[in-house]
């Protein structure tokens, strides 16, 4: 298996995932790791239908994916693994799976949480999070799409 992307995206399959970051990555398969998701099950329906033909999905929660991924299923194929928050990613890598960078995409605002960029706001305790898995050696980049400059997602958060 060869991991093309990992990338927090709030909104998971949408049109900028299903158009331009597919377009630029080619993944065979997608993978959501959400606890949320991974039970619910008119969701997962809705992901299904909105992820491209020719694109295989599997979503699954934390533990499972941990699981899932050290059975090794996938052989050669390429992914582009999706968290919906740090939350769930923060749970991962504490769980032991090896991570060298995350591309930090849409984080909706909400209460108590500073806009840092557009489509991106992050609370307190997820830039602590954000940090944690940083000292851990994961690099956070910010990038909408493919083209756009490459940003040090960590240096945004600095003052949270």
């Amino acid at each position: 298996m060869e991991i093309k992307n990992i990338r927090i995206e709030e909104r998971l399959i949408h049109g900028q995932v299903a158009t331009v970051w597919l377009a630029h990555l080619h993944p065979d398969r997608i993978i959501i790791i959400d606890d949320e998701t991974s039970k619910n099950d008119l969701q997962k329906q809705m992901l299904k239908v909105a992820c491209p033909v020719g694109t295989k999905l599997s979503i699954f929660g934390v533990d499972r994916a941990i699981e899932r991924l050290a059975e090794n299923p996938y052989g050669d194929e390429s992914v582009f693994i999706l968290f919906k928050n740090p939350t769930n990613l923060k749970a991962f890598v504490d769980k032991g799976y090896p991570i060298k960078e995350v591309n930090v995409g849409n984080m909706s605002g909400k209460t108590g949480a500073t806009q840092v960029k557009k489509a991106v706001s992050v609370t307190h305790e997820e830039a602590e999070m954000f940090r944690e898995m940083h000292k851990k050696g994961i690099i956070f980049t910010a990038l909408m799409i493919p083209n756009d400059p490459n940003v040090d997602f960590m240096s945004l958060i600095e003052n949270i």
